[in-house]
């Protein structure tokens, strides 16, 4: 039997409030395709000699023209929307609250690393959904990208639960010398992990409501509540992210504290082997 492998490719995205990190996944001949479709729609329909979507918000450098251009600006979304979707390439992402995880770590004398704890999370999302496949995730270097891919493996090898997510997913960081600059693959995940970044900051006024919410459904009654008020629904997503969603059928998760507290209570408080719980 031939062995099915995919490939991912991913980055992360942090503004100080909400930290997040996503992994695209697609097979070897759609991530080729993806790219020539990027160059053409994106890259050279724009004048762009690449996407980064922190200097697109900044409107630096060649993202100058974007300023003041609303409808400049909503083509550029729906572009690079439409070449993640027409792939169907799936987004797994995950996001976490900082304020939250620095109080878990604080008061239950942990120190995990929000990078290596939503990267965890992501490898288990696309073990559970894609669970016949072999999938080789290539990250975009950060500061301490060794130690953060390190950290996120002995989460997931400690993972409590009947799943083996070390088994058939291997996250390694992008070859030295190379950026995602020369790669319209990495830019197409930096969009997606801007765009669920962007949405859990946009909602994250509503988790504060569960600090006072007596229970999870309780909260979620005060979640709707102040959703209608504002002439929205719940569970809402900003309106890009809604686009991006049609078609790729991505999968997303949120650590709060009370998140990191169940998951700290599941395994006993040990988040790599040779920790003591």
């Amino acid at each position: 039997m031939a062995v099915l492998v995919d490939k991912a490719w991913g980055d992360d995205s942090d503004d100080g409030v909400i930290s997040a990190v996503a992994c695209v996944v697609g097979r070897e001949s759609d991530w080729g395709e993806f790219e020539r479709l990027w160059r053409r729609d994106v890259l050279k329909r724009f004048g762009l000699p690449y996407t980064h979507m922190r200097e697109f918000k900044q409107f630096k450098g060649p993202f100058a023209k974007f300023k003041g251009d609303d409808a400049l600006t909503r083509q550029f979304n729906e572009a690079m929307i439409g070449a993640v979707r027409r792939y169907r390439l799936r987004p797994f992402a995950s996001a976490t609250r900082l304020a939250d995880l620095q109080r878990f770590n604080q008061g239950r004398g942990r120190d995990l690393d929000a990078y290596s704890l939503n990267l965890y999370a992501c490898c288990f999302l696309m073990r559970v959904a894609i669970p016949a496949v072999i999938i080789e995730a290539v990250m975009d270097r950060t500061n301490g990208i060794f130690r953060k891919l390190e950290l996120a493996e002995c989460y997931a090898a400690s993972h409590a639960g009947t799943i083996d997510i070390t088994d058939k997913i291997q996250a390694i960081p992008l070859a030295k010398g190379v950026t995602a600059k020369d790669l319209p693959a990495m830019q197409g995940a930096d969009f997606c992990v801007w765009e669920v970044r962007k949405d859990y900051t946009f909602k994250d006024k509503f988790f504060d409501l569960r600090e006072s919410a007596k229970g999870y459904q309780a909260w979620r009654v005060s979640m709707s509540r102040r959703a209608k008020a504002n002439l929205q629904r719940w569970p809402y997503h900003r309106g890009s992210l809604a686009a991006l969603a049609r078609g790729t059928k991505p999968w997303h998760i949120i650590w709060d504290f009370d998140a990191l507290c169940a998951a700290d209570e599941r395994r006993n408080g040990v988040w790599c082997g040779d920790q003591a719980a």
